[in-house]
């Protein structure tokens, strides 16, 4: 059985439990109200995230989670778990497709059962924020033609959270109303669609009509917003701190973290597909730019670290066109009001040197109506360009496939206008321009349109203040060139672009999107990626003399991985030290790569990786680490990300450019060669070419090879480590099924090859991830270092603890794994009762020994050293590796109890007679 422990769930520590779990004792299994009848839960298709269920128990009570498939009576697919010491219980779901269904999920406990009917697996979208995103789908123009269009979309399902606010975290949701399909035929459903947030669905329903999603694909949208509502309210209580905010509003709904605590909280174990935001104009006139961008990129960040699924995407609406009444100050300072939130708001998206990665902004600043009310009724264009922001930070779609940006200034320099006028000409990166050019003409509901001086201000200090100056302005090709009204009191340093409250004129793009509010200097540029890139200093050959050890992000994160989450892993396995017990390769799995160069070389995700892959590589490197990447032999990847076939020589270059230590090399989808291992060997000449040059010797791991004969007689001689299965899940059977596959592949490990070591890879470890007990992790952990596995992490090291970090930390189990004999541990001998002795020579003449009890109850079991291959009348002193204690002279024999699925594991080093 599966149990999760405070301190082994990683991503939430035990003083958080405490706060989180306040519900008394239960005498029956009791579920949170969004699990129930039409539930759309997280689809791992293109994204790699598992959906969880999680509820609520007595303490220790053992729960049968039972998924039923949806047609036919089949068996259910039936997962084990057991509350902890407060009551909840957490349980990760086996991966499942875009569309897969089941009849129903029910959760068992030893009084009763609970049931949600028709599940399906889709995308889920949780949509949040204040009134902007409450404004429902009734209130907009266009509500009587998406009332019947509706209609389309047969397994698109919303859930309305009830807008209150907490002093505490809740477990539990207020609901207006529960899962509803939108397409269903009756009053209700039509009623519910009405007041249903217009930002919300209209950008999904785009994600339609754009063609990322087909009508017929499970859609779950969960609207939990609050109008009036600053973002303090949802920020929980370690963002607030790290930015020292002072923000107090005595409205009971405006204190600090009540809405994070009673509308996102007990969402935590729900996995999206992304955040969609629209909040804002509650902290008009009430913080200044750096504190609300300080608490908005904290707020993105605790959320994404409580969730505990890694850095998910988090798109947001930058504020709408309302309240003109600075339109026509003259002079004035660069930021009006609202600007200051939204320039806030634009220094919240990925850039070079800045935390926070995987975000996404939608420009909204011309979309006013007439009378300048902060509740535009101009939903559906809205929605449109959010859906192009999905695509890219979400999907990874890149221009030209899907152009998300308005124009996007690269310089702003003086100009010589007339004698009496200061002048710049302002231009535009030609990559955000598009085929036709760009345009300036009036945003919707304007009074003087282009004939307005406010588009452009002219920025300068007079007397100790900063005040900005109105401009005209003319449009000439890819450049603006605007020219002050009057004389200036001194020479301007910047221009405010578009900062005014109310924007009268725009410019826009090809695909009619606006250039957004900016503040620029004058004379400076946009930075500019460096393509030519130069080898690494090489580092120490061969590589894999010992089994690598390190982090892969697949198991945690899937898809939400980013270049945050690769230094915070750095800088922990440093703080943590487990560097000093051999971790120390850093690798990225699927979903950093989004297409290529025209020249072949591949392109990481610019929202994912905003500094590119040589400053992280180096970043790694900085800590004393080693850096790896992840591709595919075949045209695509598993998430549908480019693959290396064909290009595996031009892959291997920028890999060696970058300073790449390990690579990856998956199998997965679309063409690919005849034989399984020409993009191997392919990869291998690379690779050496790259070595001649002087670059880093890189590891290469590979998928898969699992027998001893064809490509067990010569995958050694190529690879450094190869899968010899299918993926691990974070589950007792699946554990057992990989060490079963891998076990009798001994004969093909060991420390000396062609090109270093060469590994049977039995898949990254679980440790720490929601679904195995301390004790099953403690014995995956062991069984993985017996058999000289890689050892790659698979958790979240950032938030790593308690006794998941013990078990990794254990020193005396990762020299196992190390020992330089090289010899894998194998199955020596096995009871009827289900408990095993395995065995691993190792190279001081002593020896590794394991008793695995498989079985369901504790078992006396004997390893007797005849058993073991050792010499029957040998003594050995035995050393328990777990106690970390020595437990005296042995012959013949050792027996101990051994705990259902636990290991005793033992150090025999040999006594002088």
């Amino acid at each position: 059985m599966a149990s999760i422990k405070g301190s082994l769930f990683v991503g939430v520590t035990t003083t958080l439990l405490a706060l989180m779990f306040t519900t008394p004792a239960h005498a029956v299994v009791w579920m949170p109200s969004h699990f129930g009848d039409g539930m759309v839960l997280q689809t791992n298709s293109r994204y790699g995230a598992r959906a969880f269920i999680n509820g609520f128990a007595d303490p220790f009570e053992n729960i049968t989670i039972s998924e039923y498939p949806a047609e036919g009576n089949g068996r259910p697919q039936q997962y084990f778990t057991q509350a902890d010491a407060n009551g909840s219980f957490v349980e990760m779901l086996n991966p499942r497709g875009m569309g897969s269904k089941s009849a129903q999920i029910v959760v068992t406990g030893k009084n009763n059962s609970v049931a949600a009917k028709n599940v399906q697996w889709g995308e889920v979208f949780l949509c949040s924020g204040q009134s902007n995103m409450v404004r429902p789908m009734n209130y907009i123009a266009n509500f009587t033609s998406e009332l019947e269009a509706r209609k389309r979309f047969k397994n698109t399902f919303i859930l309305q959270v009830k807008t209150t606010y907490s002093s505490t975290p809740l477990n539990n949701l207020s609901l207006d109303f529960g899962w509803t399909n939108v397409a269903a035929d009756s009053p209700v459903s039509a009623d519910r669609f009405g007041v249903f947030s217009a930002v919300c669905y209209t950008t999904v329903r785009n994600l339609i009509d754009q063609g990322v999603l087909k009508p017929t694909d499970p859609i779950g949208l969960i609207q939990t917003a609050y109008g009036g509502t600053p973002v303090q309210a949802w920020s929980p209580p370690e963002a607030l701190a790290t930015c020292k905010d002072p923000y107090n509003n005595q409205r009971p709904m405006n204190k600090p973290s009540v809405l994070y605590n009673a509308m996102i909280h007990p969402l935590r174990y729900t996995t999206i597909r992304s955040v969609l935001w629209f909040q804002g104009e509650a902290n008009v006139m009430k913080s200044t730019t750096d504190m609300y961008h300080c608490t908005f990129g904290q707020m993105i960040q605790t959320w994404r670290n409580r969730f505990g699924i890694g850095d998910f995407p988090f798109v947001f609406v930058q504020l709408c066109a309302y309240d003109n009444d600075d339109e026509f100050q003259v002079p004035q300072p660069p930021l009006t009001t609202i600007s200051t939130i939204r320039m806030a708001q634009a220094m919240t998206t990925p850039r070079k040197g800045y935390f926070l990665d995987t975000t996404g902004m939608a420009i909204n600043i011309d979309l006013g109506i007439a009378n300048h009310s902060v509740h535009s009724t101009v939903k559906d264009p809205l929605g449109a360009r959010v859906a192009r922001v999905v695509q890219h930070v979400a999907y990874g779609v890149q221009p030209p496939q899907v152009n998300y940006s308005g124009p996007v200034i690269a310089s702003v320099t003086s100009a010589t206008a007339r004698a009496d006028a200061d002048a710049v000409r302002i231009e535009f990166d030609p990559k955000t321009v598009g085929a036709s050019g760009l345009k300036l003409e009036g945003t919707n509901a304007c009074t003087l349109c282009c004939q307005t001086n406010t588009m452009v201000r002219l920025c300068t200090f007079h007397a100790g203040t900063e005040l900005c100056y109105n401009t005209t302005a003319t449009l000439e090709g890819n450049v603006l060139h605007a020219t002050a009204t009057h004389a200036l009191p001194d020479k301007p340093h910047s221009i405010a672009f578009m900062a005014t409250n109310f924007p009268e004129c725009a410019v826009y793009n090809s695909d009619g999107l606006p250039a957004g509010p900016a503040v620029v200097n004058i004379t400076a540029t946009s930075e500019t990626v460096d393509e030519t890139l130069t080898a690494s200093a090489a580092g120490p050959a061969p590589v894999a003399q010992t089994p690598p050890m390190g982090f892969n992000s697949w198991n945690y994160y899937h898809c939400n991985i980013d270049e945050y989450s690769v230094r915070a892993t750095a800088d922990a396995i440093v703080a943590k030290g487990l560097h000093k017990v051999g971790f120390k390769y850093v690798n990225i799995d699927d979903c950093w790569q989004v297409q290529r160069f025209a020249n072949g070389s591949i392109i990481p995700d610019p929202v994912r990786f905003p500094s590119g892959m040589k400053a992280l590589a180096d970043y790694v490197h900085s800590k004393g680490l080693l850096f790896g990447l992840y591709t595919a032999a075949h045209e695509f990847t598993c998430q549908k990300r480019p693959g290396s076939w064909e290009h595996e020589a031009v892959d291997a270059q920028s890999y060696c450019e970058w300073g790449i230590d390990y690579i990856k090399i998956d199998h997965c989808g679309g063409r690919r060669y005849k034989a399984a291992n020409t993009s191997w060997i392919n990869f291998r000449e690379g690779i050496t070419k790259c070595e001649n040059q002087g670059g880093r010797p890189i590891l290469m791991s590979v998928e898969s090879c699992g027998t001893l004969s064809g490509c067990g007689e010569w995958v050694g001689s190529l690879a450094n480590a190869w899968r010899t299965g299918g993926d691990i899940q974070a589950n007792w059977g699946s554990v057992m099924t990989n060490l079963d596959r891998t076990e009798p592949l001994y004969p093909l490990a060991g420390p000396d090859g062609p090109y270093g070591g060469h590994w049977n890879d039995a898949d990254m470890l679980q440790v720490g991830n929601v679904g195995l007990s301390n004790v099953e992790s403690q014995s995956h952990f062991t069984m993985w270092a017996l058999m000289n596995s890689p050892l790659l992490i698979g958790t979240s090291v950032i938030e790593l603890a308690g006794d998941a970090l013990e078990i990794l930390s254990n020193g005396e189990i990762t020299a196992l794994n190390q020992d330089p004999l090289g010899q894998q541990g194998r199955r020596a001998a096995k009871n009827a009762t289900g408990t095993e002795c395995w065995v691993k020579k190792l190279a001081d003449d002593a020896y590794g020994v394991v008793l695995l009890n498989r079985g369901d109850d504790t078992d006396h079991a004997s390893c007797s050293w005849s058993a073991l291959g050792l010499a029957p009348s040998a003594s050995y002193n035995v050393r328990d590796l777990w106690a970390h204690k020595d437990l005296g002279e042995h012959k013949g024999a050792f027996a101990s109890d051994v705990v259902s699925h636990s290991v005793v594991a033992l150090k025999l080093t040999p006594l002088d007679t």
